[in-house]
């Protein structure tokens, strides 16, 4: 054992907003005890990354600095990530979203999930009706997203400075840091600047449950004669009893439904790793806290350990070496932690933690070795496919099959036979094997839907529109993403369109077709079939693709092309500068290969009635499918574009059928913004006429149609982007 000045020397390189609190805690004085050997890993837990670092849907989700962590019934994780200032969401099989709040905005708006902002929030807490309650530190509140996504805040003001009690906006806190709620919605409250435990009813009433206001120290009692050292994780137990990771003290304290403070488990002051019987044990820097329904407790330490104390107070280590960074997934000390800051206990008895200097999220699951013998190993499917999963136990045994942690009804043999596999099978699976000696919980095993073959697409595009002369012709544009030629089908029809079933009156007479890549002509075409080639090559596409057929000898144009990745347009004008309705058609043709339509637009003019613009595309594939649907009139009005005679007030309304899905007028940049960064879509003025939608689709047919407001006329831009 030896004495130091601070415990930096103790401590590995820590990284983080979190670690900005380190500066609060009275480590002067601290007695740093070396004690690896004593480290005890009876109960080792086996780690693996659900999201961070090279994991999530948008091609490697990332975080940054997330500290909060809460988990629903149904495996669904929340995380306060503290440096982006959001809410985030992570599905069982690691899809990462924004659930509230905007990436990189700092604010303390209430309201709908995307207009809300957050400013470092830090711990995290959900009710029974799926409520989460957010510990948001530098607002100084405690706000709460409803189930819907709407946000509100329930105690505390950024403009009340100090720990004052109060009802609602009247009340007053430090930084805010864990956060914790009981079986009766009642709240609980780390304040590590004022060193003390906040109590938030359920009406908005806060009190202060134990430690006085300013005062560190850490003396047991009752209430405010207790003194914590800048306490950060809070958990509450079935029975009401309250407990405290107090980081500054580097111990663990019990707040009893009295009142009455006590010292649980460690020796105020005496920093370690040692693992024992309560009073013999150490701890470095224990940040959060969490406990099961058997009272068992959890706690992250900052120095690269989960530790478990249980209900009889003895202490272990779950996974991590004291002090040892890593990221690697692993068992007990195998596994590696940078800085883990967060703790859940989920229903199935896995360890949720946040990893905050790696930036990620990790579940744990404890085994017991020697009953499974052979492990279920992870398998990729196409959809309408057959899995297998099987494992083999030591002995006569029982078996539970488990999704996502949950239990599958019925699946308690051997093997998991799952047929007809569709999108809802995809998660991660594991099995809970009994013997006569043990029970253990498998290695888990991901069931993967081939992305490739059966992800949802846009699959082709239309737009009907007014085809005028000079910069009203009618002028589509397309993205090829990946690393493959696309072949395709582009069309412009016009006579086609004149006759029935169709019947549209005023329609372009003899449309003629020309596809750019930049400036390069790639080809053009007036009268689809005059030569023979093409026109063979058009009918095969047409029939493939579902397309409507075209009358040899029509004066329609049309064209196969095989084209690389790339962006592309496909101009329309009129023979002889005629002018009329035309439909211009981009088909891709298959949907298997590594290239695909990313997004889609078109410019032409918008008119009235017959000759409004209206965009057609498909969402092809098994899934639903975000996409951002544009239309611009003044956004092309200005610097770069400066389109002349645009449309002043577009209005933008999606069609299922005759169905209407969505309208809008005016786009709002907190529900359209971070869909436009995520697919590159160019910039609007502030506050503009432009509209905008962010949707979510099943595969099907759907049309988009531009008007103007007031029955306005003019050039309009609109655009479909598949957002990532």
């Amino acid at each position: 054992m030896k004495s130091i000045s601070a415990l930096s020397s103790a401590l590995p390189n820590l990284r983080g907003p979190h670690f900005r609190l380190l500066p609060l805690l009275g480590f002067i004085g601290v007695l740093v005890e070396s004690a690896i050997a004593a480290t005890n890993y009876s109960t080792p837990y086996t780690f693996w990354t659900l999201a961070g670092e090279t994991k999530g849907t948008f091609d490697g989700a990332r975080f940054n600095s997330p500290l909060g962590i809460t988990v629903d019934p149904d495996g669904t994780v929340y995380v306060a990530d503290s440096g982006n200032h959001v809410i985030r969401k992570v599905s069982p099989t690691g899809d990462v979203t924004t659930w509230a709040g905007k990436l990189g905005s700092a604010g303390s708006n209430d309201g709908a999930s995307g207009e809300a902002r957050f400013s470092y929030p830090q711990g995290l807490a959900m009710d029974a009706s799926k409520n989460v309650y957010v510990a948001d530190s530098h607002n100084r509140t405690i706000r709460k997203i409803s189930a819907d996504g709407t946000v509100s805040t329930v105690a505390g003001s950024t403009a009340v400075v100090g720990s004052v009690d109060g009802v609602g906006a009247a009340a007053g806190f430090g930084l805010l840091c864990g956060v914790a709620c009981d079986a009766s919605g009642n709240l609980y409250v780390a304040d590590a600047s004022y060193h003390n435990i906040r109590k938030v009813s359920i009406s908005g009433e806060v009190t202060t449950l134990a430690g006085s206001a300013g005062n560190l120290g850490s003396a047991n009692g009752i209430g405010s004669t207790a003194r914590f050292n800048a306490p950060q994780g809070v958990a509450v137990a079935a029975d009401g009893t309250v407990y405290v990771a107090d980081t500054g003290n580097c111990i663990i304290r019990k707040i009893a439904v009295d009142g009455t403070v006590s010292t649980y488990a460690g020796k105020a002051g005496y920093s370690g790793s040692t693992d024992g019987p309560a009073g013999e044990a150490r701890f470095a820097v224990p940040t959060a806290i969490a406990v099961d329904s058997a009272g068992t407790l959890f706690i992250t330490d900052l120095n690269g350990t989960i530790r478990k104390i249980t209900a009889d107070g003895e202490v272990s280590t779950v996974a991590g070496a004291p002090n040892q960074l890593g990221s690697g997934d692993g068992t007990g000390r195998a596994a590696g932690f940078f800085g883990p800051a967060g703790v859940l206990v989920g229903t199935q008895g896995w360890l949720y933690i946040i990893d905050s200097s790696a930036n990620a999220v990790r579940i744990g699951s404890y085994t017991s070795g020697g009953v499974v013998l052979v492990q279920p190993i992870s398998q990729m499917t196409s959809l309408g496919g057959s899995v297998l999963f099987t494992v083999s136990a030591q002995g006569p045994a029982t078996y539970q099959w488990l999704k996502n942690g949950m239990a599958i009804s019925g699946a308690t043999s051997a093997s998991l036979l799952i047929s007809n596999v569709t999108f809802d099978d995809a998660g991660i699976y594991s099995c809970v094997v009994s013997n006569s000696t043990a029970t253990e919980t498998s290695e888990t095993a991901t069931l993967t839907i081939n992305p490739d073959a059966y992800s949802s697409r846009l699959s082709n595009i239309s737009t009907r529109s007014y085809v005028g002369t000079g910069g009203s012709i009618q002028i589509a544009g397309f993205i090829i993403n990946g690393t493959e030629k696309k072949t395709v089908l582009i069309r412009a029809t016009g006579p086609a369109l004149a006759n029935a079933p169709f019947n549209v009156p005023g329609t372009l007479a003899d449309p003629v077709l020309t596809v750019f890549s930049g400036q390069t002509i790639i080809a053009t075409n007036d009268d689809w079939s005059t030569d023979a080639t093409n026109a063979t090559a058009v009918e095969a596409a047409n029939a493939k693709t579902g397309a409507f057929a075209l009358v040899r000898g029509g004066k329609d144009a049309a064209f196969v092309l095989t084209l690389d990745p790339g962006a592309y347009t496909a101009q329309v004008s009129g023979k002889n500068e005629g002018v009329g309705v035309a439909l211009v058609e981009v088909f891709e043709i298959g949907s298997s290969g590594k290239s695909r339509l990313t997004n889609i637009s078109t410019r032409s003019e918008t008119r009235t009635g017959a000759n409004v613009q209206i965009a057609g595309f498909v969402v092809s594939g098994d899934f639903p499918k975000n996409v951002l649907i544009r239309a611009s009139g003044p956004g092309i009005a200005v610097a770069p574009y400066r389109v002349p005679g645009t449309l002043a007030d577009p209005v933008l309304t999606v069609y299922s059928g005759q169905t209407q899905i969505a309208t809008n007028d005016d786009w709002s940049p907190s529900e359209v913004g971070d869909a436009a960064e995520y697919t590159h879509a160019f910039a609007w003025p502030t506050n503009s006429k432009d509209a905008a939608l962010v949707l979510t689709l099943k595969p099907g047919a759907y049309t988009a149609q531009v008007t103007g407001k007031g029955d306005a006329t003019g050039v309009t831009l609109i655009e479909v982007y598949e957002i990532p």
